[in-house]
């Protein structure tokens, strides 16, 4: 707890400060806070610590309340993954997106470049009463939205456990979840239901096709046992039997890749499968102690990329080239080009072997060399907020502005597809 007290405080520092981002410290501190509160120590809970590491999240989500998810799993492409052509908006070039009245985006999803979801909450400054979450969805690459669909229920604005993130298989199976709940849908987000997996808490749900993954914590707030890791191949109607981690480990973060491929980042180690959780191998992290794991990603298994970072400017980019037998350090993006420290990341995601993209606040960074040699890919001047690829080539980001960017070749041109119009009730 204190190391996590010293990073509170530098993060207020450097806001009050006004050095550069801090979104992605905050989620940081947001993510460990969460998974450590109720970890053992020296043989039994700390419950102070445990208050404390609540306190700070509710900290954190007050004061930072225009609500913004971290651009979530930034899944790297998936073999075979279909790529839904759509005809792009045209845009003017003086076109000034609308804000959705009373709502902010969290998150966003694709499948396709046709077909996607946005995530949508009431929860943001100035704060008054309680907070409601919705999904709505577009087909033709947002040209037009549905009407919000409500998801779950009404939560305090400090309350950590509130849905955070949207996640799609495909078309039809989806999930939207948050630190203690989580909710799924069958027929595309236009209803849904209570997760089928009694946990806890929720650490992630990520996937592709119709293989999805959910990481688990199932004891009650007090007591200590491993996450849970399971995995269905049916888009979430069924799961298999739960996998444990190894005591101690933590996830925060998963990457699939393939058919059957999933790597986990965790407060200390990584974790990865290949034979669809039939045998799993820890990976040790090229993190130097107190160096938490910010972004990993990987297109294949084999050739790993990890993302370090002590929530300051201390960040260090390795990759394995030996599924991680072996790290090697790699360069990373000039602040000067980006305006923004890489701690503000909203995204990294392997395309494929030797490829990576890479998002340190405003600007697209893409490296075609292993991640020797960095070049500018996107609009230099728009800060995206979250960043997914559904294939080696389509891909949205999201804008502070709620507008939808598009590519269709692997990052290299991002096209201004549309503002988020949602429709009338």
């Amino acid at each position: 707890m204190d190391e996590l007290r010293k990073e509170l405080r530098s993060l207020f520092e450097r806001q009050q400060g006004g050095l550069r981002e801090i979104r992605g410290s905050r989620e940081t501190l947001m993510k460990r806070a969460l998974v450590r509160k109720d970890e053992p120590l020296g043989g039994r809970l700390q419950l102070v610590a445990g208050i404390a590491a609540i306190l700070i999240a509710a900290l954190i989500v007050a004061t930072f309340a225009y609500v913004r998810g971290r651009g979530v799993f930034h899944e790297g492409p998936y073999p075979g993954a279909s790529s839904g052509r759509v005809a792009t908006p045209t845009v003017p070039p003086n076109f000034k997106p609308a804000r959705i009245p009373g709502l902010a985006v969290l998150d966003v999803d694709l499948v396709d470049l046709s077909t996607g979801w946005v995530l949508l909450t009431n929860c943001f400054e100035p704060l008054t009463g309680l907070c409601h979450y919705s999904v709505v969805a577009t087909k033709n690459g947002g040209g037009s939205w549905s009407k919000p669909v409500p998801v779950g229920g009404q939560y305090s604005p400090a309350n950590g456990d509130a849905p955070r993130k949207v996640h799609f298989v495909n078309d039809l199976d989806g999930f939207v979840y948050g630190g203690a709940g989580a909710f799924v849908t069958h027929d595309g987000g236009r209803t849904w239901a209570p997760f089928n997996i009694s946990a806890v808490f929720v650490t992630f749900i990520t996937g592709r096709s119709s293989v999805a993954w959910a990481a688990t914590y199932p004891c009650a707030k007090g007591q200590s046992c491993p996450y849970e890791v399971r995995s269905s191949i049916d888009g979430g109607r069924t799961w298999s039997a739960q996998h444990q981690l190894p005591a101690g480990l933590s996830p925060v973060e998963a990457v699939p890749f393939g058919p059957s491929g999933l790597l986990i980042a965790s407060t200390s180690d990584l974790v990865i499968t290949l034979d669809a959780g039939a045998t799993w191998r820890v990976i040790k992290s090229a993190c130097t102690p107190g160096v938490s794991q910010e972004q990993i990603a990987t297109s294949d298994g084999h050739e790993l990329w990890l993302l370090c970072t002590d929530g300051a400017k201390n960040d260090a980019l390795y990759v394995s080239e030996d599924a991680g037998a072996s790290w090697s350090q790699r360069s990373i993006p000039a602040p000067g080009g980006p305006k923004s420290g890489l701690s503000g990341a909203a995204g990294l995601v392997s395309l494929a072997a030797g490829t990576a993209l890479l998002n340190p606040g405003r600007g697209v960074m893409v490296s075609l060399d292993g991640g020797v040699t960095w070049a500018q890919a996107g609009p230099a001047d728009v800060q995206f907020i979250a960043i997914r690829f559904c294939s080696a080539s389509d891909g949205w980001a999201l804008d502070i502005q709620n507008t939808i960017w598009a590519t269709s070749d692997g990052g290299q041109h991002w096209t201004r597809v549309s503002a988020i119009q949602v429709a009338s009730a």
